[in-house]
């Protein structure tokens, strides 16, 4: 009797840990599968949020450069694209839109400010590209006026089909932001 007793014991014993390393395998891998699953939720959010934020970027970077062509196409059709008008009209752009430090860039390559001063920016990459007829749009940059994140947008002048100069404006990336 005895003998079956130690028997049951050992045999019931065996049966519980079996159960119990049982149960823990499969509470591993449910947990496992629910990381993964939880990952994987996660990163297809991430990548959706990823590609919202690019269109918006896209519509905002689309709706900045059909505002400044729209200038840009104004300035064209004066005799001279740097005159008192033409500055007073970028003075008021920088103060009534998200665009900083906007200026007016002639053939030359000498960039005209809308606070009046005048800076040589003929070896940047903004003014080439603006002087072929592209719209340009510069890495990211340190202000070195305030320090902030900003990128330089800029749209070729034509007149008569010929580009003469170039309109740009820095856009604070933070703006994007908000």
């Amino acid at each position: 009797m005895r003998k079956l007793r130690e028997d049951y014991f050992k045999n019931y014993s065996k049966a519980i840990s079996s159960f119990l390393i049982f149960m823990l395998v499969v509470m591993l891998a449910f947990f496992y599968c629910i990381q993964k699953e939880a990952g994987n939720h996660v990163e297809d959010r991430l990548m959706e949020n990823l590609e919202k934020q690019n269109y918006h970027f896209g519509t905002i970077l689309d709706n900045q450069y059909a505002y400044m062509e729209g200038i840009a196409s104004f300035l064209g059709e004066s005799d001279d694209i740097l005159t008192e008008q033409n500055m007073n009209l970028i003075r008021e752009i920088q103060e009534a839109s998200d665009l900083e430090r906007v200026c007016i860039i002639d053939g030359s390559g000498n960039g005209h400010y809308a606070d009046g001063s005048v800076e040589d920016v003929s070896a940047s990459m903004y003014f080439k590209e603006g002087s072929c007829g592209m719209r340009t749009l510069s890495n990211t940059l340190e202000s070195s006026v305030d320090g902030e994140t900003r990128v330089v947008l800029g749209v070729p002048v034509y007149r008569d089909e010929q580009v003469i100069g170039v309109l740009c404006g820095s856009y604070n990336v933070s703006v994007l932001s908000r």
